[in-house]
């Protein structure tokens, strides 16, 4: 994606990075897969987190909060099977929970 809306390409790698200190502790980790035609930030997870069972908890209260509060773009996890309102509901049950939880997973490592 290109344009004024758009993050920069160092913008993203640095919270991907970041994000990753955090999944590397779980086995797993995301990468940058493109934005789609309409400016949603795409990333993909891999390792433990592509065939984890707490996959959608993980896209709720930790990677897309963290995406848009870094970035101020949504994000499409690809990979995450749950449906849209099933994710409202749990993101809201959790919200802010990544503020928390994501400086604990980093100094584990």
């Amino acid at each position: 994606m290109s344009g004024a809306g758009a993050p920069a390409e160092m913008d993203v790698d640095a919270a991907v990075a970041e994000l990753n200190l955090a999944l590397r502790s779980h086995g797993g980790a995301v990468e940058h897969s493109g934005f789609s035609e309409t400016g949603r930030l795409r990333l993909r997870m891999l390792g433990m987190c592509a065939g984890c069972r707490y996959r959608p908890m993980t896209t709720a209260a930790t990677i897309r909060p963290f995406i848009k509060e870094r970035l101020g773009v949504d994000v499409d996890v690809l990979g995450a099977r749950i449906s849209e309102e099933a994710e409202e509901r749990l993101a809201k049950a959790l919200e802010g929970s990544y503020r928390t939880a994501l400086p604990l997973l980093i100094a584990d490592r």
